[in-house]
């Protein structure tokens, strides 16, 4: 499948398959070193219970940000922040409108979750809260995820990402 599908992308563009294999699996590691693939990064995934909420002590945004709902008209900016964010990220690329447009129209997108930080008009931060009803009924339990977590530079080293991150516990909650 790889093959036939590098027949059909641009030859001076770099060809890239990547899979995503848990740590504890040797077979899969071996299997896909066997065929060329080699270990480039390391994910943790995190959970932690909500119900009850355990205690969460509330943190201050940075002087001058504030969080504010996700409107429609917002959708843009808050795309292009979160690419900016993680422009120097491994393997990001430039967005395309393709790309955008298949944001705006997936199914779990849901605003009303989202927690993002402006700094007057602009996007300084914004975790991107998701909660997938059909992955909930289908493994019966009921998960949130907090991703993606993305402050743009100027509001890098300032608590914002963990600011966000306390108001996003509560706002799944």
């Amino acid at each position: 499948r790889l093959d036939h599908l590098a027949q059909h992308v641009e030859p001076t563009l770099p060809h890239t398959a990547l899979t995503y294999i848990q740590a504890n699996a040797k077979t899969g590691q071996a299997f896909a070193r066997k065929h060329g693939f080699e270990i480039t990064r390391y994910l943790y995934e995190m959970t932690r219970p909500l119900d009850p909420l355990p205690a969460l002590a509330d943190y201050p945004l940075p002087a001058g940000v504030e969080l504010r709902p996700a409107l429609p008209e917002h959708d843009r900016a808050i795309y292009h922040a979160r690419r900016e964010a993680f422009l120097d990220h491994w393997g990001s690329s430039l967005p395309s409108e393709a790309e955008f447009q298949a944001w705006v129209n997936d199914e779990h997108r849901d605003p009303s979750l989202y927690a993002v930080a402006w700094a007057g008009d602009e996007v300084a931060g914004l975790i991107l809260n998701v909660i997938s009803a059909s992955e909930n009924e289908s493994s019966g339990r009921k998960r949130g995820y907090t991703d993606p977590i993305a402050v743009r530079r100027p509001w890098r080293k300032q608590g914002l990402a963990t600011a966000m991150l306390v108001h996003s516990l509560h706002r799944l909650h």
